[in-house]
């Protein structure tokens, strides 16, 4: 963790290259908005009916700008409205008719998915970014050419996996609850309003209790994970093309595993280690138990 980023000096524009100074300025100017009084702004929400139907329109008008005078990078205002009085008849001046269809949500940007994190209540300032990197490490999402964040097939076929274990033991993995009210535990710890021993305890107990859940119903995860992932017992080998390397551990001997799909000899990925579990003529793949008990911990 690091302290807030602010500025040590006063600078003079003839001191710095123009990047440098674009980023000076930048630092310097929020840590001014942030000791800064708030915005004072008066919205107005307007009702009108028309023929039975319900319309309504809003203004809003900044009456201190505040710190908004000192951080030019955001902007606070909306449309002014005429002033009306209660019951008063107007008569529009247009009537218009569109017609459009609902668009999918566009993909989360690292910015919006810190904002996400935050709003339910996962991660601190010093480990968010840690969070996001994991998710990319394990092969979950990658970022676009836009810096937008897409999901793999491993990702939504975990994902599916959750939602198809909620529906039948109702705990939704997918869900940021379990890691909320770990991180919310942590600050009552931090503020000694529980001891350590006692959120560690309670915590153990709640992993312990889902790593069992995901392992007695470990088929269905196996299902989404096959399904999406075009039937891995059947398809995986040496010598094959790694679609995921260290995709998770072997359940035996704790040997790296990597994801593949190929023809020629067929084995679980399992590269070394003193019990390599190869798939040859007259041999089997290792239990789904097995499997599971490895990707169990990748989860958490």
């Amino acid at each position: 963790a690091h302290p807030p980023i602010h500025p040590l000096k006063l600078m003079q524009r003839s001191e710095l290259e123009e990047e440098e100074w674009k980023l000076y300025e930048f630092v310097t100017r929020h840590f001014l908005a942030c000791c800064s009084e708030d915005a004072f702004g008066f919205e107005t929400r307007v009702e009108i009916d028309i023929a039975g139907e319900g319309f309504y329109a809003t203004g809003l008008t900044v009456l201190e700008r505040r710190w908004l005078d000192v951080y030019p990078y955001e902007q606070w205002s909306g449309n002014r409205l005429p002033r009306f009085l209660v019951n008063e008849r107007v008569m529009p001046s247009s009537i218009l008719m569109s017609e459009r269809q609902t668009e999918p949500p566009p993909l989360l940007t690292e910015a919006d998915l810190i904002d996400l994190m935050d709003k339910n209540g996962i991660g601190t300032d010093a480990t968010m970014h840690d969070h996001i990197r994991t998710i990319q490490d394990r092969h979950y999402c990658y970022k676009n050419e836009n810096m937008q964040f897409v999901p793999t097939d491993l990702g939504v076929a975990l994902y599916q996996g959750f939602k198809r274990l909620a529906e039948v033991s109702g705990v939704d993995l997918s869900l940021p609850d379990l890691r909320a009210r770990m991180e919310a535990d942590m600050a009552l710890v931090a503020r000694g309003a529980k001891t350590k021993q006692e959120v560690l305890d309670l915590h153990v107990s709640e992993m312990k209790r889902v790593f069992l859940l995901l392992k007695s119903h470990a088929a269905h995860m196996d299902t989404e994970m096959r399904n999406r992932l075009g039937g891995l017992e059947d398809s995986v080998g040496r010598d094959g093309v790694t679609l995921v390397a260290n995709f998770s551990e072997c359940g035996k001997c704790r040997a790296p595993m990597d994801l593949k799909v190929s023809g020629g000899p067929r084995g679980d990925g399992s590269e070394g280690g003193g019990r390599s579990r190869r798939r040859g003529r007259g041999g089997r793949h290792p239990s789904t138990a097995e499997h599971t008990s490895a990707l169990v911990n990748r989860f958490l």
